[in-house]
């Protein structure tokens, strides 16, 4: 029996408990028929962000607040918000920021910001919320944001932003086609570095694709209390070693730690 689509969803957000993930394996241990159902979902998405613009979703919500006292509505009230639900899923795939850069000709691992930091949540809007991970790709004179399972590209120029929730430590490093593992932060192993709780953060610096092929997936990996980079990257060589492995499943590390992903397909496999 197949999971249903929530399940899928929730791997394209990089929400994926480890037992969830488990389900989605044994019930798609043929890797083309998982991108198959992967692909009708993306479709869906597209095609309901096509219907409902965003722009036209808030006015929508907007109208609905304002008429709570008309009976015989609650039908449609629920349809609706299941479109727009969906449709914001659509819409965090090829949302644009018109934000500024500074990149001041550095080399591209060693890029400043090209994120401006007032578009990022704030430390009152994360309370409660869990790690999180989000990825900007440099379009020109801005930035849009990459959501899980996007199509990624050799040069693309990235930055990594990330909401420490309640934990206070963490490792950032990503995984691509070839096996290579690569630590974004802290860049340098010891200890895992002290999380900024203060709304969402960006790493102060880009990172430029290569030429690996597949994918890149990007994992956040966060802890109450200090542990050691070497720990995680252990594991993370380890995970590297198998390609299917790597792009679907999470380090084999304690329950203590919570890990969130981000995976960019890159070309042909």
């Amino acid at each position: 029996m197949k999971p249903g689509n929530i399940l899928l969803e929730k791997y394209r957000l990089g929400e994926l408990t480890d037992e969830e993930m488990r389900m989605l394996e044994d019930a798609y241990p043929d890797q083309n028929e998982f991108e198959r159902e992967i692909e009708k979902l993306e479709a869906s998405d597209a095609e309901i962000l096509e219907k409902y613009k965003p722009a036209d979703i808030a006015k929508l919500i907007e109208a609905r607040a304002s008429d709570t006292k008309t009976p015989g509505h609650g039908g449609k009230m629920l349809k609706f918000f299941k479109a727009a639900r969906f449709s914001a899923i659509a819409a965090a795939a090829v949302l644009v920021l018109v934000l500024g850069f500074s990149l001041n000709n550095k080399p591209a691992t060693e890029s400043g910001n090209f994120v401006a930091a007032s578009e990022t949540l704030s430390s009152e809007r994360i309370k409660g919320l869990k790690p999180s991970l989000k990825i900007y790709r440099r379009t020109g004179d801005s930035a849009e944001i990459l959501a899980n399972r996007d199509a990624a590209n050799e040069k693309d120029l990235l930055q990594i932003e990330y909401i420490a929730g309640s934990f206070k430590y963490g490792v950032i490093f990503s995984i691509d086609g070839r096996g290579t593992v690569t630590l974004h932060f802290p860049t340098y192993s010891g200890v895992a570095a002290e999380l900024d709780n203060n709304g969402a953060i960006l790493l102060p610096y880009a990172y430029e694709l290569d030429d690996a092929p597949g994918f890149e997936r990007f994992f956040f990996i966060t802890g109450g209390s200090e542990f050691d980079v070497d720990e995680v990257l252990d594991a993370a060589y380890e995970l590297a070693s198998d390609k299917r492995s790597a792009r679907r499943e999470f380090l084999d590390i304690s329950d203590s730690y919570y890990q969130t992903t981000i995976l960019l397909r890159k070309g042909a496999e």
